[in-house]
C-alpha cells in the first residue's frame, strides 16, 4: 500500500545517504557508477527488481528440492507468496490466518509461528485473537561478538495476553466485560505512539509512560460511556475524542517538563564547557555565559505548541494564513491556521481508521497515505465524530516498476530500465524534485539518525 511505500522510500533514501556518508568518513571518494560493476546494494530487496525475481525462482527450487529429498519435509504443505503477489509479507500471512479461521473445519487449537524482528508482529499476533501464536526473532546483543550459531527469542502472544488482562482489569463495569474487545482497543491505542503508517502524537512518548497514561484514561472513558473504542475493526470516534481530550489536558505539563529537562541539560553542557575554559585559560567568562542563559530561558518560555507548529509545519498558530501547495496546478491556496489544523486532524483520523481496518480486515485502500511528516496535537482532536472515514473501494496496488520509482533514490536507479532511470537524474525531468541528492533528517527528540524523520517530498 502507498502508506507503506512512503516508509520504504524513507528507508531506501536513508540507506543510500548513509552509504555515501560512510565512504566520505573513511576518506574515500564517491565511486563513479559503473553499470557493469558488480556491487551489492541492499535496496535491491524491493518488489519489482531482478534480484527479487531470481530470489523467488531460488525459493521455488529450494522448496521442491526439500519436499522431494528431505524426510522431515514429507508431510508439510508449503505455500510460497513471493514479491509477485502484492502486499506486505506479514499482512499476507494475517489474511491467510483469517481465511483459515473462516473454514468450517478449522481447528481452534491450531498453532501459528511467524519469524521476524518487526515489533508490529506483536500487534498483528494480538489482532488475530488466536490462542497459540508465537513470534521467533533472532537475538541481537549490541557491541557483542555474534555467536557461532543463531540464538532465538520466542515471544508467546498468549503470555502477553495474560499481562494485558491483568493490566486492563475493570471491575464493576455496567455492561459485559469482553476481553477480546479490550485486546482490540489496546492495539488501537498503541497506534497513538506511532507505527509504520502514522507518526506518534507529539505529547506521547513510550519512554515517558505514554501507554500507562492511555490505559488510565481508557478505563475512565469505558466506565463513563458504557462501551469500547472499537468494534470489528471500526472505531468509535466519539470515545476516541474523549481519550484525546484527556491527553490534551496533560500536554502543557508534558511540554513544560520536557522544556525544563532540555534547559537543565543544556545548562549542564554550558557549565562543563565553562569549567573547561576556566581550567585552560583562567579567564572569567561569567558575563557572556549569563547572556546565553538569559537567551535560553527566553526561548524556553515560548509555548510548546507554538514552537512545534513553527518548526514542523512552518506555520504559526498565531498567524492566520498558511500557503498550501497544490501540486496539480502549482497554485497557492490560503488556509487559515484553523483550516490547516483541521486538515491535519482529518488526515490523522483517516489514518487511524485505515490502520485498524488494515490490521483486522485487510487493505481498505491501496492509495491512501498520511500526507504529513508529523502528527497533530491531542488537543486538536475536537468535533471528529462526523469526519468522513470511508475509502474508495476501486484502488489497486502499484505495478512493480511504478513502485520502484516511488521508493528508490537515483543512486539505486540501476535496478530500473534505462529509460525510467533517466527520469530520476535528468535535471529537465518533470519529476526530478522527487529525487533529491540530499535531504534533512529531523531527529525530533531522538538520539540516532535512523530514529529521525526523513524530510522527503511525497511522490505525486
Amino acid at each position: 500500500p502507498r502508506a507503506k511505500m512512503n516508509q520504504q522510500r524513507s528507508r531506501r533514501f536513508r540507506a543510500s545517504k548513509e552509504g555515501a556518508a560512510e565512504l566520505l568518513r573513511n576518506g574515500a571518494k564517491l565511486p563513479e557508477v559503473d553499470p557493469k560493476a558488480e556491487r551489492f546494494d541492499s535496496n535491491c530487496i524491493t518488489p519489482g527488481t531482478e534480484f527479487m525475481f531470481r530470489l523467488a525462482a531460488c525459493l521455488r527450487f529450494y522448496i521442491i528440492d526439500r519436499l522431494n529429498t528431505d524426510p522431515g519435509w514429507r508431510n508439510i504443505e508449503v505455500i510460497l507468496s513471493d514479491a509477485n503477489v502484492p502486499g506486505e509479507g506479514e499482512h499476507k500471512i494475517m489474511d491467510f490466518i483469517r481465511r483459515q479461521r473462516g473454514q468450517p473445519h478449522h481447528d481452534p487449537n491450531t498453532h501459528h509461528c511467524i519469524c521476524g524482528a518487526d515489533a508490529d508482529l506483536i500487534m498483528l499476533g494480538l489482532a488475530t485473537h488466536e490462542p497459540n501464536f508465537t513470534i521467533i526473532r533472532e537475538e541481537f546483543k549490541p557491541n557483542q561478538p555474534r555467536p557461532c550459531g543463531p540464538s532465538y527469542i520466542f515471544i508467546r502472544i498468549c503470555v502477553i495476553r495474560e499481562y494485558i488482562k491483568l493490566e486492563m482489569e475493570m471491575p464493576g463495569l455496567p455492561f459485559a466485560y469482553d476481553f477480546e474487545n479490550i485486546i482490540d482497543d489496546w492495539v488501537m491505542m498503541c497506534f497513538f505512539v506511532g507505527n509504520d503508517f502514522l507518526p506518534h502524537l507529539p505529547s506521547l512518548e513510550i519512554r515517558e509512560g505514554a501507554i500507562d497514561k492511555l490505559v488510565r484514561l481508557y478505563k475512565d472513558i469505558v466506565h463513563q460511556t458504557g462501551g469500547y473504542l472499537t468494534s470489528n475493526g471500526q472505531i468509535n470516534l466519539g470515545r476516541v475524542e474523549k481519550i484525546m481530550v484527556g491527553i490534551g489536558k496533560m500536554e502543557d505539563a508534558i511540554f513544560r517538563k520536557r522544556r525544563e529537562s532540555d534547559v537543565s541539560y543544556r545548562a549542564r553542557e554550558v557549565k562543563e564547557q565553562l569549567d573547561y575554559w576556566l581550567h585552560c585559560f583562567h579567564i572569567n567568562f561569567l558575563c557572556s555565559i549569563h547572556l546565553i542563559y538569559d537567551y535560553k530561558w527566553c526561548y524556553g518560555r515560548m509555548d510548546g505548541k507554538e514552537r512545534y507548529f513553527r518548526a514542523k509545519f512552518n506555520v504559526s498558530m498565531k498567524v492566520t494564513v498558511f500557503s498550501w501547495y497544490l501540486s496539480h496546478n502549482n497554485a497557492a491556496k490560503v488556509l487559515t491556521d484553523f483550516d490547516f489544523r483541521r486538515k491535519l486532524v482529518r488526515s490523522y483520523v483517516e489514518g487511524l481508521c485505515w490502520v485498524l481496518l488494515y490490521y483486522y480486515q485487510g487493505c481498505a485502500s491501496w492509495k491512501w497515505f498520511f500526507p504529513f511528516h508529523y502528527a497533530p496535537f491531542a488537543s486538536d482532536f475536537f468535533d471528529i465524530l462526523n469526519l468522513p472515514t470511508d475509502f474508495p473501494t476501486n484502488t489497486e496496488a502499484k505495478r512493480p516498476l511504478e513502485q520502484l520509482m516511488c521508493v528508490f533514490p537515483e543512486a539505486s536507479g540501476q535496478f530500473l530500465p534505462t529509460s525510467w532511470r533517466k527520469l530520476m537524474g535528468d535535471p529537465n525531468s518533470a519529476i526530478i524534485d522527487f529525487y533529491p541528492d540530499d535531504f534533512k533528517i529531523d531527529l525530533n527528540g531522538k538520539k540516532y539518525a535512523w530514529q529521525g524523520v526523513a524530510l522527503l517530498p511525497f511522490v505525486d
